[in-house]
């Protein structure tokens, strides 16, 4: 029994793990993503890393600690941030006030509020999980895969929310998929190649090759 009780106390202690004093500037740097409005995906843009490497740092359930080194890469893209209060909370949170443009370069949308239409469309919510699993992929590495935050996809897959049209146009430009498979169900999960188009391109190529080689000859 007492071996038992050691489990679940240890468990409990994974669920929140980030709410333990050691993940304090963890939990700090989800207040200032809260005041800027801002979210793990306009943030690992703007740093020009991937999402998972910002989102490993406010994953509630198995964070990463925060660095140092992460600490002074923030510095870099939010000027006005007072590191300290960051690191041991005792300073406010900005050394100044930010300008209009500097907040709006943390509020920005980037397309991704705009839905599909209005209510859940559950087909298609589970027809986006088909995908994930056919690619081989967690949840977190095909959120990385489309660049967004992974809670999209579990809220997605989970038929909580329909995907918008941003997270269509990224499972069709970055993964290929088939927008009439996810949409209507029907036809192969993914796009083939058009493969007149590609041999006709490629001829082009050839011909355009041979044009220059021609020109320099006679020149």
């Amino acid at each position: 029994m007492e071996d038992n009780d050691n489990i679940i106390r240890t468990s409990s202690l994974l669920v929140h793990r980030i709410d333990t004093k050691d993940y304090e500037p963890n939990l700090r740097f989800i207040e200032v993503m809260k005041a800027l409005n801002t979210n793990e995906r306009i943030i690992s843009k703007l740093l020009k890393t991937s999402i998972s490497g910002v989102s490993s740092f406010t994953d509630r359930l198995n964070p990463k600690k925060m660095t140092v080194d992460f600490i002074s890469k923030l510095e870099l893209i939010i000027p006005f941030l007072d590191k300290d209060y960051l690191m041991y909370g005792e300073v406010p949170m900005f050394k100044r006030k930010p300008t209009d443009v500097e907040v709006e370069i943390f509020t920005k949308i980037f397309g991704m509020a705009s839905s599909i239409k209005q209510g859940i469309n559950r087909d298609v919510c589970r027809r986006v999980h088909f995908v994930r699993i056919k690619l081989g992929d967690t949840q977190l590495t095909f959120a990385d895969k489309l660049n967004c935050e992974r809670h999209i996809v579990a809220s997605t897959e989970g038929g909580r929310q329909s995907p918008t049209t941003w997270f269509l146009e990224a499972l069709r430009r970055n993964l290929n998929v088939s927008l009439d498979y996810i949409i209507m169900g029907e036809g192969d999960m993914f796009n083939r190649p058009d493969i007149d188009q590609t041999e006709s391109f490629r001829l082009r190529e050839k011909i355009a090759t041979l044009e220059r080689v021609i020109n320099k000859l006679s020149m």
